[in-house]
């Protein structure tokens, strides 16, 4: 059997070859995510269970501060039991915040047009109006395609014997584009070529629909409140006295944090997900953030992923103060870098979470931010719409195809994008912890970061100003390596005996 072949992570052979025979330490990972599936049958096994609380006696008996958290703690519930299904965009909340402010007469005598917040405020203001377009298209296709979908269907089995045959699509692009096509008929032939193209299904349309639809009346409404149903006060990180301890709601909508634990789990069974509840379609908000790292420190965990990021955020210092701690608690926190495409080392790119203060400094030793990598060996190896940055993006992993854990009628599927290469380096983190412990979180990232597989392939990195804009892969991050899982292992053996020699 050839191996290595493609880039990715070694995983088999470091089984094969360092890991056959041993058994690693238990080892928590932290999942700050949407809800989880914790019973699905490969992940009911493999999550944590707080052994000092007492199931469902409505006390806090571990005195943490979170009533009744068996497996965790989902900080998008409500006191009713329900949970949030959708939330604000950030920027939706920076204009709702600051709207009085900046547009009133006194605002303007005043000349904020100086300060920085009033320019994120401009920033926030023009990537909202940018996101109303879209929003208006995307609702418009949702309607015409559900419209036409049964008719699509039909005219499949007409043309193809069958409405599940997969016809070339450039055969459908054809038929829609024929001049003296008009009418009705030429929508079914665009809904057909537009449905097959994206895979559509009658279900992921209704819930495309109903995503649209949620744009207009909460993610993009500013008047919509998304935290009251939640009941605490937002602007407040000492009011902590919030969420529930249901951490697998809303799991035919909120299918992503099911997706990232299965990675995890995957690479290694010593390792258990602790599900904390952030996410719901739209922005997370900082203090949940913030409030679910320290809940991660505090509670056992030694690795952190959160499978997210956003272009703005209102209370970055809490979340910075929150890395910080875990820092002192020697936890790991890994992040993806986000899927637009974007080089973050540019200041129109901005990205959170992030290590870096206002004069660009790091802040931490223990953050990783993570790009995703493609499995061909040319210029596809950088996934065309991961984020990259030799400044802001630590590593790459692979994060194409990745077969894991869902949410679906089959509970497997496949996943892409920097949100499922982000697990791959927090399970291998863990990996490296648990035959390793005597490592601490900077000596981990270190290892992560030099141990990886260096390509210097040319691939693309468009800027406005440049479109055709050409990189050598191992420019596009800090390491400019993809992670490797028997590299680390390695070299964790060789770092970890050597701290044993010099500490005898």
């Amino acid at each position: 059997m050839i191996q290595d072949t493609i880039p990715g992570i070694s995983l088999d052979k470091a089984d094969a070859q360092i890991l056959k025979g041993k058994k690693g330490d238990d080892l928590i990972v932290a999942v700050l995510d949407t809800s989880t599936d914790i019973e699905h049958p490969e992940l009911r096994s493999r999550i944590w269970l707080n052994l000092e609380e007492i199931t469902n006696n409505g006390k806090d008996d571990d005195k943490n501060g979170y009533i009744d958290d068996i497996n965790g703690w989902n900080f998008v519930g409500f006191h009713n039991g329900k949970s949030s299904e959708y939330l604000n965009y950030e920027y939706t909340r920076i204009l709702r915040e600051y709207d009085s402010v900046f547009l009133s007469q006194d605002s303007l005598k005043n000349r904020h047009i100086k300060t920085l917040h009033y320019q994120e405020y401009l920033r926030a203001q023009n990537k909202y109006n940018d996101r109303n377009v879209y929003a208006v298209r995307h609702k418009k296709v949702s309607e015409f395609l559900l419209k036409y979908f049964d008719k699509a269907q039909l005219k499949l089995t007409e043309l193809y014997a069958s409405a599940s045959s997969n016809p070339p699509l450039v055969e459908l692009e054809n038929l829609y584009k024929k001049e003296e096509l008009n009418g009705e008929l030429k929508s079914i032939y665009y809904a057909m070529y537009l449905i097959k193209r994206h895979s559509f299904t009658k279900a992921s349309l209704q819930n495309r629909y109903q995503n649209s639809s949620a744009r207009f009346d909460i993610m993009l409404n500013k008047e919509y409140n998304d935290r009251a149903m939640i009941g605490d006060k937002p602007n407040d990180i000492t009011d902590k006295k919030y969420g529930n301890n249901i951490v697998n709601a809303n799991l035919g909508l909120l299918y992503h944090g099911t997706r990232v634990s299965g990675i995890i789990a995957r690479i290694s069974n010593s390792i258990e997900i602790m599900p904390l509840s952030i996410s719901a379609i739209g922005d997370e908000h900082d203090k949940d953030i913030a409030l679910a790292i320290r809940y991660a420190a505090d509670n056992g965990a030694k690795i952190i992923n959160m499978s997210s990021s956003k272009e703005f955020s209102l209370h970055q210092d809490w979340v910075q103060d929150a890395i910080r701690y875990a820092e002192q608690k020697d936890v790991l926190f890994i992040t993806s870098a986000g899927n637009d495409g974007n080089d973050l080392d540019l200041p129109e790119n901005f990205n959170y979470p992030n290590d870096t203060d206002i004069e660009d400094a790091e802040i931490v030793s223990n953050f990783i931010k993570v790009g995703a990598s493609g499995y061909e060996l040319n210029e596809n190896i950088k996934r065309s719409n991961s984020n990259y940055g030799k400044r802001e993006v630590d590593l790459f992993a692979p994060g194409t195809d990745i077969y894991t854990t869902s949410t679906n009628d089959v509970g497997y599927e496949m996943a892409s994008g920097t949100s499922f290469a982000t697990p791959i380096v927090s399970g291998i983190a863990a990996l490296v912890r648990s035959y390793y412990p005597n490592l601490t979180a900077p000596e981990v990232k270190q290892i992560l970061m030099d141990s990886g597989v260096e390509y210097d392939i040319m691939v693309k990195a468009p800027t406005e100003e440049d479109p055709e804009r050409m990189l050598p892969f191992n420019q596009l991050s800090k390491s400019g390596k993809i992670v490797n899982a028997y590299n680390a292992l390695l070299m964790a053996e060789k770092v970890s005996k050597a701290k044993k020699r010099k500490k005898k």
